[in-house]
């Protein structure tokens, strides 16, 4: 059975602006994952800094794995702005736990 969590971004973080928050927003996803098939994270068409995306989104995505991530991961309400940067840090983070893990 698949079961689907809807997040508030809101919930999960008091600000979209630092790593910190970042690495405190991604423990909290990540924790609700262990009970959860699937997490829809709604943003509420709000901007997020590169150090927050990158560690919270771009980080899960390196843990997971990119096609962990897309099956599991629904990004709802992403501001049109921040697509680009969510994209470009999702894909550098997984090229580089892929290229870590072929090293090994």
């Amino acid at each position: 059975m698949i079961s689907i969590c809807s997040v508030d971004i809101d919930s999960i973080a008091v600000g979209f602006g630092s790593r910190p928050l970042g690495v405190k927003a991604r423990n909290s996803l990540l924790h609700l994952l262990e009970s959860n098939s699937v997490l829809e994270i709604d943003f509420h068409n709000r901007s997020i800094a590169p150090s927050f995306a990158d560690e919270c989104l771009g980080q899960l995505a390196a843990r997971l794995g990119l096609p962990d991530f897309k099956r599991r991961i629904r990004l709802l309400n992403v501001c049109e702005s921040t697509k680009p940067l969510v994209r470009h840090v999702v894909l550098r983070r997984c090229s580089e736990a892929a290229a870590e893990a072929a090293a090994q």
